[in-house]
């Protein structure tokens, strides 16, 4: 999180990127307050998660240098030009205390340790109750570049402080939190409190390809887990599903990639031959060479008729006990039905002469 003095701008970077930023023309310097400054809490509201490698400056860094410091996935040390301007360097190395040479040092803590650090030996622990108090002193001469390291591992509260000097309210503070999905930085001249939010939660990122046992994209390669999802071959009973890789089972999947080439694949064939629910109706004749009669059990369902090699021939609804197959040519097909409002589904094969 960065304001710059001289440029009235704040940003937010996120993984060594800026994802935003805002000008703020007129705003001026930053103001300062003589509140300590604290970690992990904000009065009954906490941060529940990892924190590691925290350092505070004076300065706006620049865009060169925050991508240094994130370094594509892996810390480096605070040394060099990245010094200018530090104010306090908080490793959390199984200490609190500052190691930028400033003194800057915990004046006390209810927070832990873990081993599970992005550097060194161990990082800082938050359970949403517990934080740690530093001394008020703190410069921001030129502006405030806060960069931490941080690992969110639950959401006790929406509103979850990392770093935090004076209350949300006042002109004099600044603070930097998640709040539900984002994460916020607000800075204050003495007059105004300007804040700045950033989406950490890409929908773009998530990967909405369903679990198949049968074949899903994960965006390089086809991949089989060890589970099928339900939205594999469950969405409209008359939706379009041409698109979809084979073995499909004839229906669309539900989902963003529901036909789509990236559509999970389903058990093909092998899906008529296994009835998934009620199988306890009739159809009769069966060799037949014109229809079938289905017993009422399944009156007013959804059907659909599949040739052998999955390819859907006819669709309807059994509106009366009767299906006419005269159109149809001599093979054998199966019928599937589904009730919507039970989700029952059945499944049987038959032979037309």
């Amino acid at each position: 999180a960065v304001y710059d003095n001289l440029t009235e701008t704040i940003k937010i970077y996120v993984d060594g990127v800026e994802d935003i930023s805002r000008k703020l023309p007129g705003f001026g310097n930053m103001a300062s307050n003589t509140d300590n400054l604290i970690l992990g809490l904000y009065g009954s509201d906490g941060y529940t998660g990892i924190m590691d490698e925290l350092a505070i400056w004076n300065r706006a860094l620049s865009d060169n240098e925050v991508s240094s410091l994130y370094n594509n996935g892996a810390p480096v040390e605070i040394s060099g030009s990245l010094t200018d301007g530090l104010q306090a360097y908080l490793k959390m190395d199984n200490s609190w205390d500052d190691a930028s040479g400033n003194n800057f040092n915990a004046e006390a803590s209810s927070a832990t340790f873990t081993t599970n650090a992005i550097l060194g030996s161990h990082a800082g622990l938050f359970d949403g109750t517990t934080g740690v108090q530093y001394p008020s002193a703190l410069s921001t001469a030129n502006g405030i570049t806060i960069s931490l390291w941080t690992y969110r591992t639950g959401q006790i509260n929406d509103f979850q402080p990392l770093v935090s000097k004076g209350d949300l309210s006042d002109p004099n503070s600044f603070n930097l939190y998640f709040t539900q999905e984002s994460v916020e930085f607000d800075v204050g001249d003495g007059t105004y409190i300007a804040t700045l939010e950033a989406n950490i939660v890409d929908p773009w990122k998530i990967d909405y390809h369903v679990k198949s046992r049968y074949g899903r994209w994960n965006g390089t390669t086809w991949v089989n887990d060890s589970v099928t999802s339900p939205c594999v071959d469950g969405g409209y009973i008359f939706s379009d599903y041409s698109n979809e890789p084979m073995p499909n089972g004839g229906r669309v999947n539900i989902g963003v990639y529901g036909n789509t080439a990236e559509a999970s694949k389903s058990a093909g064939n092998n899906f008529f031959t296994t009835s998934t629910a009620d199988n306890t109706f009739t159809v009769y004749p069966n060799p037949t060479n014109s229809k079938v009669y289905v017993n009422s059990k399944f009156k007013n369902s959804m059907y659909e008729i599949y040739s052998i090699i999955g390819n859907v021939v006819k669709t309807g609804r059994l509106h009366e006990n009767t299906i006419n197959l005269k159109e149809l040519s001599p093979g054998v097909y199966f019928i599937r039905f589904y009730k919507e409002k039970s989700g029952k589904v059945a499944v049987v094969k038959i032979i037309k002469e």
